[in-house]
């Protein structure tokens, strides 16, 4: 989700997709760790602005996704629960993170 001044707009994956994974992965993560995962909405398979894309188009609806001072960002990861996940030990849940990317100072 991103927020700019006032108005929101939600992104997400694409679920009109012939597979969601093509072969079991996990990272591992220790207490207090944490990890940074590039997010790449103009890289195709994304819906927003009332469109979705396809695996091979840039941006969403002809209209490319930007970042600028002062948007707020909510993330939000979800894994679904499967049999699978359930066999293999696997945590499934939601987790969401926020941030706000700051105003660029003249100097």
């Amino acid at each position: 989700m991103r927020i700019r001044d006032g108005h929101l707009e939600t992104f997400f994956q694409n679920p009109d997709q012939i597979f969601t994974r093509n072969i079991p992965t996990f990272r591992e993560l220790h207490g207090g760790t944490s990890i940074q995962v590039p997010l790449a909405l103009n890289e195709g398979n994304w819906c927003g602005f009332g469109h979705s894309s396809s695996f091979d188009e840039r941006g969403i609806g002809g209209q490319e996704v930007a970042f600028e001072a002062n948007d707020t960002i909510i993330v939000s990861y979800d894994v679904p629960n499967s049999t699978e996940a359930k066999q293999r030990g696997v945590w499934y849940g939601v987790a969401a993170s926020l941030f706000v990317r700051p105003a660029v100072r003249a100097r």
